[in-house]
């Protein structure tokens, strides 16, 4: 018998590729000659990151629309799947997922904990510790400064409940007082 190929006994047995012992089931090597290869594949490809890389990015731009067209219907079969993936990569990588998020308003996760810190851990407005809605302060910030000159201000973090009222208010100053002097003025219940 000899090394350095597969080879399949006449009672069916595959034997390994390196060393002929048998072979894993559906194999053409015995499992620690698997484990290396693989091994042996990692370390290549840590070594020669660039090149693979490189070599990856020609073969996608070959072929672009059938690549792109088997994630679509990988994804359009695999919905609950790749929900599921993207869940729990959310939750090993809550950092990434943040910085994401905030990357629309010229933010990192760092500066956002940096400015959640300065407000001491509250909302801007009520002073709640408690987020509310989806389980972390949203991001203020003044539409006027975006559509005039492009600019996003960040004015602070509000819970979803002050975010909410800014909001509904069109983050209207007169609007606002106009409220307060309502809610002043109105009857109160006798207690």
């Amino acid at each position: 018998m000899s090394v350095g190929r597969a080879r399949t006994t006449k009672a069916g047995e595959v034997k390994c590729y390196d060393c002929a012992l048998p072979a894993a089931k559906g194999y053409t090597r015995c499992d620690r000659h698997r484990q290396l290869s693989s091994q042996r594949a990692k370390e290549w490809k840590r070594r020669n990151m660039e090149s693979y890389k490189a070599k990856a990015a020609a073969r996608y731009q070959e072929d672009k629309e059938r690549i792109k067209a088997a994630a679509r219907k990988w994804s359009a079969e695999n919905k609950e799947r790749k929900r599921a993936a993207g869940k729990k990569w959310a939750a090993k990588n809550p950092d990434r997922v943040l910085n994401s998020r905030m990357k629309k308003f010229g933010l990192t996760a760092a500066k956002y904990h940096a400015l959640l810190d300065e407000q001491g851990g509250v909302c801007a407005i009520c002073g709640s510790a408690e987020a509310k809605g989806r389980g972390r302060m949203h991001v203020d910030h003044c539409h006027d400064a975006e559509e005039r000159l492009g600019v996003m201000v960040v004015r602070g973090l509000l819970c979803n409940t002050c975010n909410l009222g800014v909001g509904y208010f069109k983050n209207d100053i007169g609007l606002l007082f106009k409220a307060a002097a309502y809610l002043a003025d109105a009857p109160k219940a006798e207690t």
